[in-house]
């Protein structure tokens, strides 16, 4: 599961999602192609 938080309870869901249950990764908000592909691929 790949992660941009941005409001709401968004923020929780990425904490637990990448932190507590390592299912997912966190991406920034300015985020480019290339880094959405190779954080896909890991």
């Amino acid at each position: 599961m790949l992660c941009l938080p941005f409001f709401s309870d968004q923020q929780t869901n990425c904490k637990y999602s990448c932190n507590e249950w390592v299912i997912g990764m966190e991406i920034d908000f300015d985020v480019k192609r290339e880094e959405v592909e190779k954080i896909a691929r890991e």
